[in-house]
């Protein structure tokens, strides 16, 4: 449980303050075993299912100004299951998001998403090389609940983290589909990120790091198109 309190006041302005208000509850459990180990009914279960943990959290924040300008609330619903089997970790979430504003109600919004994730693991013993793979999917709608504007969104996300002696890579490729409404605002973007890590073992304190990014957004109006790439390369060394 946590809670966090922000005061905003513009420097000119020093009459108008807007408070921001977050209260946070979690609670982490294996939902299998809150019925004990002897005697019960999950006993019968598979090890796996027992095994699975669960991710309860509850977000509420308050935002209002001193002059009436601001205030809004938002309640974020998140659950998230994660289970294990067959060597891949499996990781399942739901958000609900209610966001109320009662000084401009067409800003009142429903965000409702929900994804599932898996990753496996594999090792190379011959050359000592470790593989994560992983693959993503999740759908989320965001509704302005008055105007009738609405984001549907998909993303499907292809990712490899590898690590062999001295090296370290972590390459993920994903693929956004977006409709909205009203039309005529439409996009599907391809990204592609990647990066390559060397810390040598005779200099511990070294590090570098190499970088590059693609990203190609077709846009449902053209003129709003665009590629993007970025290439990076860092180097550390830690006294």
């Amino acid at each position: 449980m946590s809670f966090l309190r922000l005061e905003d006041n513009v420097r000119n302005q020093k009459a108008v303050t807007t408070p921001s208000r977050t209260t946070n509850l979690t609670s982490n459990l294996r939902p299998f075993k809150l019925f004990g180990d002897t005697g019960s009914w999950t006993q019968k279960l598979p090890q796996s299912v027992r095994d699975i943990r669960a991710r309860i959290e509850f977000r509420y924040n308050d935002r209002d100004a001193t002059d009436g300008t601001v205030n809004s609330k938002t309640e974020d619903y998140i659950y998230q299951l994660l289970y294990t089997n067959w060597g891949v970790n499996w990781t399942g979430d739901y958000q609900f998001q209610i966001t109320d504003d009662d000084r401009t109600p067409t800003s009142d919004r429903r965000l409702q998403a929900f994804g599932l994730r898996a990753v496996r693991s594999f090792h190379y013993k011959k050359f000592n090389i470790r593989f994560f793979p992983s693959i993503g999917y999740r759908v989320s709608r965001d509704h302005f609940r008055l105007t009738g504007n609405s984001t549907d969104l998909q993303t499907t996300n292809f990712g490899l983290t590898t690590t062999w002696e001295e090296l370290s890579g972590n390459f993920n490729y994903t693929i956004q589909d977006s409709n909205r409404e009203p039309g005529g605002n439409d996009f599907l973007q391809n990204r592609f990120n990647g990066s390559i890590t060397y810390k040598p073992y005779l200099f511990p304190s070294f590090q570098s790091v190499l970088t590059y990014g693609y990203t190609d957004q077709d846009e449902e109006t053209g003129s709003r198109a665009y590629r993007q790439t970025e290439t990076r390369l860092t180097m550390a060394y830690t006294f």
